[in-house]
């Protein structure tokens, strides 16, 4: 057990071409060991996870009581509208999220339907800053 409960997270997996569901789902439930966390930044560009590991991690971070500050970005063809509909459904439990920012540039089988969802997060007050970003 670590005895330094960190506050801020930041993982970067930039052209893990083997990093997939596994990788993902760990890291969801080592969130859950952390659910003081309020600066969470996970990037997973050119990797395999799919929409079975992006479950797994939308499960920790719906614990994730005191996040405030979010940047999530997912460079996975494998990922689609319900994938981001999971994260969306997480991301609404985190009531102290006033920054987000959501990239899903190389998701190509995310829709319209993900931006429209992603558009109804609540964002908290006071900064209430969100950006989001897909191609």
């Amino acid at each position: 057990t670590c005895l330094i409960k960190p506050t801020v997270l930041n993982l970067s997996f930039w052209g893990c071409k083997n990093v997939g569901d596994k990788t993902i789902a760990g890291i969801g439930r080592l969130l859950l060991s952390y659910p003081m966390i309020t600066k969470l930044e996970l990037r997973f560009t050119e990797t395999a996870v799919t929409n079975n590991g992006i479950g797994a991690l939308a499960n920790g971070i719906a614990r994730l009581a005191t996040v405030q500050h979010l940047l999530l970005v997912l460079g996975s063809t494998s990922v689609s509208d319900n994938g981001v509909q999971t994260l969306v459904d997480a991301f609404s439990k985190c009531l102290k999220l006033s920054q987000i920012t959501f990239d899903l540039t190389g998701c190509r089988a995310v829709t319209d339907k993900s931006a429209f969802n992603l558009s109804l997060i609540h964002i908290s007050e006071p900064t209430r800053q969100a950006e989001i970003s897909y191609a």
